[in-house]
């Protein structure tokens, strides 16, 4: 009773205080008591609180902005979203609001604790079923080293040679997973690809998808510091797009060295 009490009035408190610098370090101090309670974010879904978490209070505050927020929530009903690097499930959990029940969220997160809580968190907020991976998605399946696990700050993790890393297995959707195109079976396609810089080896691994005319929109972020990890740049990565037939549309953006380019199809898959 008490931590329920105490979750509203926190939640009511996080929507009604202004935004100022470190507001969200600041509230992860009341919210102790709620630690692993779900929590509702400036995104209007469920989330499990772990606000001593940098990720899990930019979801809570809204600091990743709403760009992303709004193109997952315009999805039609009965669509399939595809989270590649789904950390806890934010935008998953988005998505399961707004799928339905015959709708399909297919997500792929390398972090074992984060693809658990990932699962937790999308059934909190509808009836959407989840295609759950522990993997990541490259050009070709092979083990790759993880950055170790920050709970500080989970959205950090990246794939790569790094030291006192762990092991995480990849995947080539288009080669070693024929269940994603049977589940997805010509249903309108949205994609979400957020891999601290093995966006260009995610997108090597999806080939069939992006070619796919049910694939309409393709979300990826963008960082050249991040990318250079994989010897790529975002030359390569806008280059690929152009090629499989989509076209930008977040120039707004493009002010930033960090942010999140919005993809949609301009014309007819190549063959």
């Amino acid at each position: 009773m008490f931590k329920r009490a105490w979750i509203r009035i926190l939640e009511t408190t996080i929507a009604s205080t202004p935004d100022f610098r470190g507001k969200g370090w600041l509230f992860q101090f009341p919210a102790r008591p709620c630690i692993d309670e779900p929590i509702r974010t400036a995104y209007g879904v469920r989330l499990k609180c772990r606000l001593y978490d940098y990720t899990n209070r930019a979801s809570v505050f809204g600091h990743y902005g709403h760009d992303v927020a709004n193109v997952v929530a315009s999805i039609p009903q009965g669509s399939v979203f595809v989270d590649i690097g789904g950390n806890a499930g934010l935008f998953s959990s988005i998505a399961a609001q707004t799928l339905g029940a015959d709708g399909t969220i297919i997500a792929f997160e390398p972090q074992p604790e984060l693809c658990q809580l990932l699962a937790e968190n999308t059934s909190l907020n509808g009836p959407t079923p989840v295609l759950l991976f522990n993997l990541a998605v490259a050009s070709q399946a092979r083990q790759m080293t993880l950055s170790p696990y920050n709970a500080r700050h989970s959205g950090l993790a990246y794939l790569g040679d790094t030291q006192n890393g762990r092991l995480a297995w990849a995947a080539n959707i288009d080669e070693d997973l024929p269940i994603v195109e049977e589940v997805i079976a010509g249903r309108p396609t949205t994609i979400k690809i957020d891999v601290e810089g093995a966006e260009l080896e995610a997108l090597k691994g999806i080939s069939k998808l992006l070619a796919a005319p049910a694939t309409t929109t393709v979300i990826i972020e963008i960082d050249p510091d991040h990318l250079a990890r994989f010897s790529a740049s975002p030359d390569q990565v806008y280059t690929l797009m152009h090629d499989a037939g989509f076209m930008p549309t977040s120039e707004a953006n493009r002010q930033h060295t960090h942010y999140d380019e919005i993809f949609r199809r301009s014309q007819p898959s190549p063959a």
